[in-house]
């Protein structure tokens, strides 16, 4: 009894939360809208330097003319489908905790997309009469196509949580969703590093590249054991072992990715951005396996029988 007191108390949280959140976020996403002329240019300018930095910082090599020109028109339409998408995100979350059918699905992504694309619609209007500038249709498309990716990708996730639920559930998820953290993690430390030591020379690439390395080893450790497949090591001998495991699958996926990297980009000639991802493809998928069959592989437990939850 106690324990649905609390599961009601938490439910009507976060109702709140995600309520407040959609709020705060329409305001926001108003007050982006009046800004002026020159607040916004310089404000783009930031968002485009910033993804440009990243991306040189990922691929290795500078960015074309071509490319950053592409960057700059892309910069004001994609803050727009992100900023409407996270507001129909939080709508159809807060809708979906409001249900009384969990498995509903249908209205949380009509709430979504309808207050979405209506908040939208009236930013757009107010612009000529506060501002002087023309009426907005291309931007209010664009919002609409943000909230559109949100709510319609919410929808059919959870539609392929019923569907296939062994290979949508809990852990999957959680484990993309943490592999995508580990990435930003080893990013961030790599650029950190070659701040505070610098990259002019190949010994000092390779010093950043492995700090990055390490750290983003044993965040993915922690929170694979902790979140993903909550392993449990009965003594320090078997958490010693599943920690060595741990890091020789590391080791050898590593191996992995620049085999592929070296096979894709100096033998077949394939792009090097798209030559990364589809290795980091292939390396994640490795990582899985090694994972959830070798080293947190929990016998007698209801995860090895096939049964892994859901969310």
């Amino acid at each position: 009894m106690d324990r649905e007191i609390t599961a009601s108390k938490n439910r009507h949280y976060a109702i709140y939360l995600t309520g407040a959140g959609a709020v705060l976020t329409a305001l926001l996403l108003l007050l982006a809208s009046l800004l002026s002329e020159r607040t916004a240019v310089g404000g783009l300018a930031a968002v485009t330097a910033a993804v440009r930095f990243v991306c040189e910082a990922v691929t290795g090599s500078p960015l074309s003319a071509g490319t950053t020109c592409l960057l700059e028109r892309l910069a004001g339409p994609a803050c727009l489908a992100v900023g409407y998408g996270l507001l129909s995100l939080l709508i159809w979350t807060a809708s979906r905790l409001r249900d009384s059918q969990p498995a509903a699905v249908a209205r949380p992504t009509l709430l979504a997309l309808g207050g979405a694309w209506s908040w939208a619609a009236l930013n757009r209007l107010l612009l000529p009469p506060l501002t002087g500038r023309a009426l907005d249709l291309p931007g209010w498309l664009w919002a609409g196509a943000g909230a559109l990716c949100a709510a319609g990708g919410l929808a059919l996730f959870f539609w392929l949580l019923r569907r296939f639920p062994r290979v949508v559930n809990r852990e999957t998820v959680s484990y993309v969703v943490f592999g995508a953290l580990t990435t930003l993690v080893n990013i961030a430390v790599y650029l950190a590093a070659a701040a505070a030591f610098g990259s002019s020379q190949a010994l000092l690439t390779t010093l950043n590249n492995s700090i990055a390395w390490v750290v983003s080893v044993l965040f993915a450790y922690v929170v694979n054991k902790l979140f993903v497949f909550q392993s449990r090591t009965g003594s320090r001998k078997a958490a010693l072992r599943e920690f060595g495991l741990f890091v020789g699958a590391r080791i050898f996926s590593y191996v992995v990715d620049v085999a592929c990297m070296v096979l894709m980009v100096n033998v077949i000639h394939v792009n090097e951005a798209a030559a990364k991802v589809a290795a980091n493809v292939v390396v994640m998928v490795m990582n899985y396996f090694f994972s959830r069959w070798i080293i947190f592989r929990q016998k007698g437990t209801d995860s090895e029988k096939g049964n892994e939850g859901s969310i």
